[in-house]
């Protein structure tokens, strides 16, 4: 549930709907489907830093912004580490979106403070256009998978282990 908001938050922030790219995985889960699930997931945790360090930079220097910044602050540290220290690909990527998630949620609510909603204008300030070439990249990759013919609806166990083991 989480990874669908998250999705749903960057396609806010990028200003790209993910409707249709989402409603083109409506297929049975194969291999090649989890693979690309799987890549995606990975670039859209790669993506999320550069943006938290522009906002963390663009966002006004003074006292009432304090927890905000050290919010920021802590988030690039888990990027920092994401991006540095060696672990399971897959793991490492849907840890570091659900901390993305849940730091840019309190600045989406109707009830945040001036600061947050501050915080919540530079993230869809943001100049996305990586964000939005992952998001086209997926979609041409989910557009051209073939659909399943074979009456076999099991998954490439094989496959998709090895994907979720993925080291980096």
């Amino acid at each position: 549930m989480k990874l669908f908001l998250l999705m749903l938050s960057l396609a806010d922030l990028s200003q790209v709907s993910l409707a249709a790219v989402l409603g083109r995985v409506k297929r049975e889960i194969t291999a090649e489907g989890f693979e690309v699930v799987a890549d995606f997931i990975k670039q859209l945790a790669d993506a999320t830093g550069p943006m938290v360090k522009s906002v963390r930079k663009q966002m006004p220097q003074t006292e009432v912004y304090s927890t905000y910044k050290e919010d920021l602050e802590e988030y690039i540290s888990a990027y920092e580490e994401f991006k540095n220290e060696e672990g399971v690909c897959y793991y490492k990527s849907i840890d570091l979106l659900e901390k993305f998630v849940e730091l840019t949620d309190k600045y989406e609510k109707e009830d945040a403070t001036p600061e947050a909603k501050k915080l919540d204008e530079l993230f869809k300030s943001y100049d996305s256009k990586k964000l939005e070439k992952e998001i086209e990249k997926f979609y041409e990759r989910v557009g051209a998978m073939e659909m399943d013919k074979s009456d076999e609806h099991e998954m490439d166990r094989s496959r998709i282990f090895s994907k979720m083991s993925e080291i980096c």
